[in-house]
């Protein structure tokens, strides 16, 4: 019965998230599919992050495990430094739209 109730529960959590995703590309214009691909890519390290670090805690200390969001986090820091370098120097971060 509590299997039930979680795939209920599951899936109405998931007709919403269309919602959200409405809400949060709404008027991007031409940046709506890297937008998009943002949040994919958030929604899926969000899934698989947890996994990992599982995994990695079973073979190592849990110190250690902290080096995954670490590396996650330098990852979107780095980004954030190029795309704030091409905004400074009057270049768009998407190649084919202009500032």
């Amino acid at each position: 019965m509590a299997g039930l109730i979680a795939v209920v529960l599951i899936t109405a959590s998931l007709s919403s998230m269309s919602r959200l995703l409405r809400v949060a590309l709404r008027g991007l214009g031409d940046h709506t599919s890297s937008a998009l691909a943002g949040l994919v890519m958030a929604i899926a390290g969000g899934a698989l992050l947890p996994v990992v670090r599982v995994a990695l805690a079973d073979r190592t200390n849990q110190a250690f495990v902290y080096l995954v969001p670490t590396m996650c986090l330098a990852c979107v820091a780095a980004c954030a430094l190029s795309i704030c370098a091409r905004l400074v120097r009057g270049r768009s971060f998407l190649a084919s739209h202009p500032v």
